[in-house]
């Protein structure tokens, strides 16, 4: 088999700085993921409780940090490609995946059913329809099987199709090692890596909106499942894993082209950024103005932006791909130049942040069940969250933000330090997959 050119695929030569200038992008893309999450709850509120400030702060800050997930996946193919060009063997790669990914997706999935049940106990339903979902599944029920089935492939929480759906892009890397070695190889074989993912995608996307735009197709049980949860499975994100895949094997030119071409990332991110802020903030702010009329002209443009209807998302779809990756490519080369910078030194912003990145899968996974204890649990009559919303949506961002950051990433470095202890090991494996 042919092995990918040395002097084409060469890593930066400091390692140390290497593993730190991707450590930040990771830290940046949890945190980034933690405040998807966090200003979410926004949209969620009445929209007399928020200004037309507030809305534009929800629609850049959401939107803003929607890099997170593409930085993941980024980084994922990277490394990759930095560690396994070699020597490659599909069983001890994949046994590595199964106990650090898949385990503790699987009992994560467990807490998370818990969770939705206690939350639908709350809500008033005896018995919660969660538990009558699962009898009915062990009971062969057609429908409540296929309930089960989208639980245990894509989680019982919003947020964990991501950790599958990784699963999933790791398992088609090894099985398609060799041929993506072959590709890597050579720069004109490693470009289609990347044309036909993102050939791939406009037709993927159009896929995955054709019951929204064309309500009238009826489909088959199985693709009208695959539409329904087409953002959990490993085509879409395959621009950002195979970005990732031909980035490492081609660092030193992509760091190049970067800079050569950095003032029209700067502008393609900005501009994409715009367009999908805006359009993140059209259904809030239309509601705000049907209730205290605003600037005449903004609404207009506001209602002409909403009646576009599939093509307005259809291109925010690929802006948000484009921002994501703009981010990516401008932050790396800040990071790297960050690390030059510092030297040895290690100050103690950048040792929180490399713990925060080394901690990032378990912050991911806890995270959502620090936000339902703070909006869903009542303190006094009321959730945290809603008290502080109440006050102020400034002062719910900022507290909130800085309760789920470091709580999670406490809870998760505590846990994962207990496997210092010899009988408590099997915890941190199990829930983290570290050990």
């Amino acid at each position: 088999m042919t092995q990918p050119n040395s002097s084409a695929m060469t890593a930066p030569p400091d390692t140390r700085s290497r593993v730190a200038e991707f450590d930040i992008l990771r830290a940046l893309c949890c945190l980034g993921v933690l405040m998807i999450h966090i200003s979410g709850y926004i949209s969620t509120q009445p929209v007399e409780r928020t200004s037309f400030a507030g809305i534009i702060v929800y629609g850049l800050l959401n939107e803003g940090v929607r890099y997170a997930l593409f930085g993941f996946m980024f980084l994922s193919g990277l490394l990759l490609t930095l560690r396994h060009s070699g020597n490659f063997k599909f069983r001890p790669f994949m046994g590595k995946r199964v106990a650090s990914i898949l385990v503790p997706y699987l009992v994560w999935v467990v807490i998370y059913f818990g969770v939705m049940v206690h939350r639908q106990s709350q809500a008033g339903y005896s018995p919660p329809p969660a538990l009558d979902q699962l009898y009915g599944a062990l009971h062969g029920a057609g429908s409540d099987l296929r309930i089960v089935a989208s639980w245990v492939l894509f989680g019982t929480w919003d947020h964990l199709y991501f950790i599958n759906m990784l699963f999933q892009m790791y398992l088609l890397y090894a099985l398609l090692h060799r041929p993506i070695t072959w590709l890597l190889a050579s720069p004109r074989r490693a470009a289609w890596l990347i044309v036909i993912p993102l050939a791939i995608y406009p037709c993927w996307t159009y896929f995955h909106y054709l019951p929204a735009w064309r309500p009238d197709i009826h489909l088959p049980h199985l693709l009208k499942f695959v539409t329904k949860h087409a953002t959990a499975m490993a085509f879409e994100w395959m621009p950002a894993f195979a970005l990732g895949l031909v980035y490492g094997a081609y660092w030193r030119q992509f760091m190049a082209w970067t800079r050569r071409w950095r003032a029209l990332l700067w502008v393609t991110m900005l501009g994409s950024l715009a367009f999908t802020a805006t359009v993140t903030a059209t259904p809030p702010a239309l509601a705000l103005h049907a209730q205290s009329p605003i600037n005449e002209m903004v609404a207009n443009g506001i209602i002409w932006l909403k009646s576009l209807g599939w093509a307005r998302t259809f291109t925010f779809t690929h802006l948000r791909l484009l921002y994501a990756f703009s981010f990516t490519a401008l932050a790396l080369p800040a990071a790297a130049g960050l690390m030059s910078r510092l030297g040895d030194a290690r100050p103690g912003w950048l040792r929180f942040t490399l713990s925060f990145a080394a901690t990032s899968f378990g912050i991911y996974l806890i995270h959502p069940l620090l936000l339902y204890l703070f909006r869903d649990l009542p303190t006094a009559g009321q959730g945290i969250s809603p008290r502080l919303y109440s006050v102020s949506v400034y002062l719910y961002l900022a507290v909130i933000t800085l309760l789920v950051t470091g709580l999670s990433w406490l809870i998760t470095l505590g846990i994962t330090e207990v496997r210092r202890v010899r009988w408590l090991r099997w915890l941190p494996k199990l829930l983290f997959g570290v050990g």
